[in-house]
């Protein structure tokens, strides 16, 4: 009887131990769910930049690879009149986590805010907002052909 009750015991530890080394494995193996979300990592104009000049594009750089078909981005001025941008396009082949808008039209001195938002390739949501300003002295930089 005494080996019964000692081998049952010893049963309940082993199975109590198997449990928990599997649940360790399937919490490590499925990170949490903000570990999915891109970030904004930078910008360009930067968040509370004074400019000399006019910018004639918007590029956002992310923590990882953002799906552009959900990637959009509005830009707004001190008036509150929308700017027109075009659609969001890969900076570069070869970063899947760097994004480029033109600026359609001539920007006046003043203060403009983007608002910026996007998901990673398994489409959980990111947004956020940054501005900066145009100092008024700047002048529009010539467009590239």
């Amino acid at each position: 009887m005494l080996i019964s009750l000692a081998s049952t015991g010893i049963r309940r530890v082993r199975v109590g131990v198997a449990f928990f080394a599997f649940a360790a494995t399937i919490v490590a193996a499925h990170p949490a769910p903000a570990a999915f979300h891109v970030h904004l990592r930078r910008s360009d104009p930067a968040d509370s930049a004074h400019l000399a000049s006019a910018p004639t594009v918007i590029r956002l750089w992310f923590s990882g690879k953002v799906e552009l078909a959900v990637t959009g981005a509005t830009l707004t001025g001190a008036n509150g009149a929308a700017v027109s941008l075009s659609d969001a396009a890969m900076a570069n082949a070869s970063d899947t986590a760097a994004v480029v808008f033109t600026i359609k039209g001539a920007l006046p001195p003043g203060r403009y805010d983007v608002a910026w938002r996007t998901a990673a390739p398994d489409m959980h949501p990111t947004r956020a907002r940054f501005s900066f300003t145009i100092d008024a002295a700047a002048a529009p930089l010539p467009r590239k052909p």
